[in-house]
């Protein structure tokens, strides 16, 4: 196996979500959705046009995919979540991501947008990596949490 395998995402790295999840992913899917963590990731992974998990050395690190949400517009929502030990593969977890937006996510897609949790400092990092803009902090969701607005334009 080499040290990072990205794969189409099952039930069983669903699961393994479920138990692994880093806690401020589990905050920012309620903070924004208002629904429990796992209901969120189910609902993600079955609205997405694409959905991959990714391994290093082993181990689950980010479940993540792309939602249709304007077929007309060709408009896209990514989102991705991870365990603690996505910070351990970051490296590695950053070229991919890079390869895997390129040649998946932004297929098809003219538009991609999204929120991210304003506390979310890694997510934050990395969506400006991949060269996302993103917005002035505002309330956003259910319970009016801070949250910036992240996108991409072909």
């Amino acid at each position: 196996m080499s040290e990072v395998e990205i794969i189409p995402t099952t039930e069983e790295h669903l699961d393994m979500m479920e138990e692994q999840a880093r806690e401020i992913d589990r905050t920012e899917v309620w903070y924004q959705t208002g629904m429990p963590f796992r209901y969120g990731l189910d609902i993600s992974h079955q609205l997405s046009t694409h959905c991959w998990s990714g391994f290093h050395k082993g181990d689950l690190v980010t479940v993540g995919g792309v939602c249709l949400a304007d077929i007309a517009d060709k408009t896209g929502q990514p989102w991705l979540v991870g365990t603690d030990k996505v910070d351990r593969a970051a490296v590695p977890f950053l070229r991919n991501s890079w390869y895997y937006l390129n040649k998946y996510m932004k297929d098809g897609y003219d538009y991609l947008y999204n929120h991210v949790y304003d506390e979310n400092v890694s997510a934050k990092r990395w969506l400006r990596w991949l060269g996302f803009e993103m917005s002035e902090p505002r309330p956003y969701g259910p319970f009016g949490q801070t949250f910036r607005k992240f996108e991409w334009r072909r």
